[in-house]
């Protein structure tokens, strides 16, 4: 079987049309992927914040374990153990970890178990679990694009970006219009008596906010004040978003490969409702959950199980 796993960043349980709870946001492809296969309502990522869950699903380990509880893996440091500190204020009943901030290359990746299988291995989009020599191709994967340390797009999600290895990008093209062609690109070059397991993290839709302008000023127009969801340009950046699913599932369709290929997609952890935007109080709202993007607030009622906030509470396709 070839693998796919699409993950997204700081998408919100709320944010897709999977679960009945917007209004704002059409995500008619992963609609679609959800349609040809199943939606889990209870899964819950291993941390409310990117570089840890990143870590537990490349390794199959906890954040005790592993060591990365912090998403500082873009920093010059490079810490491979956890450590707790020395002390703490008084008053407070625990002493902090210093999380790792690079993921070790001694442990076992998914990269590097799928190549041991004979698979053909890439990785595309957001990685920030550690710079050179702690990059994608150290894990396991034969191709890495971009370069990519940092938690978002370097330069933005628009071109010009901060990627060398990123050729000829076209005036104001967007990161993820990007990453989906040069996942279909390599894909043109396999093998085709081998699998494939292909890593598309995408960096939607972390900041910084940014989104093609005729997306934002097409979801103006549809703007309710009543609502919390109700930014135009949040609801532009998950329409990319939803435009590189589209891209990655069209690819699998025209080779004629779907019925012998795994799609995953999942999102790394909660939505952002802290940040403040130019349009909106907040980028999105996980309601009626409490919490969202690095809380892990929980919210029960009746026979009805929201899980954690920080994570999905309905779950990923």
């Amino acid at each position: 079987m070839n693998v796919v796993f699409i993950l997204a960043d700081d998408l919100g349980w709320a944010d897709t049309t999977l679960y009945g709870h917007t209004k704002l946001y059409p995500t008619p492809n992963i609609a679609r992927l959800a349609k040809r296969g199943m939606t889990f309502n209870r899964a819950y990522s291993n941390s409310p914040l990117c570089s840890p869950t990143r870590a537990s699903l490349l390794t199959g380990q906890t954040p005790a374990r592993h060591g990365s509880t912090r998403p500082q893996h873009h920093t010059p440091v490079a810490r491979l153990k956890a450590v707790v500190d020395a002390s703490a204020d008084p008053g407070v009943k625990a002493r902090s970890v210093s999380s790792v901030t690079r993921l070790d290359t001694n442990f076992p990746t998914l990269g590097k178990l799928f190549k041991t299988k004979g698979y053909q291995t890439a990785h595309f989009g957001k990685w920030h679990l550690g710079h050179n020599p702690y990059v994608p191709l150290n894990h396991g994967f034969d191709v890495s694009l971009p370069r990519a340390a940092g938690a978002g797009p370097a330069g933005g999600y628009l071109a010009p970006w901060r990627y060398k290895e990123l050729k000829d990008p076209k005036p104001n093209e967007h990161i993820e219009d990007r990453m989906a062609l040069e996942a279909t690109q390599w894909f043109e070059t396999l093998q085709s008596d081998r699998p494939f397991f292909m890593n598309y993290w995408q960096f939607s839709v972390h900041a910084p906010f940014e989104a093609k302008e005729e997306l934002i000023e097409r979801y103006r127009t549809k703007i309710d004040t009543e609502d919390e969801q109700c930014s135009a340009l949040y609801a532009a950046m998950v329409h990319s978003l939803d435009y590189g699913v589209g891209t990655v599932l069209d690819m699998v369709d025209a080779a004629g490969i779907a019925d012998n290929t795994i799609i995953v997609f999942y999102s790394d952890n909660g939505g952002n409702m802290y940040a403040s935007f130019p349009d909106a109080p907040t980028a999105t709202s996980n309601r009626p959950l409490r919490g969202g993007k690095g809380t892990i607030l929980g919210w029960h009622s009746g026979s009805r199980h929201c899980g954690l906030a920080g994570c999905y509470e309905a779950g990923q396709p």
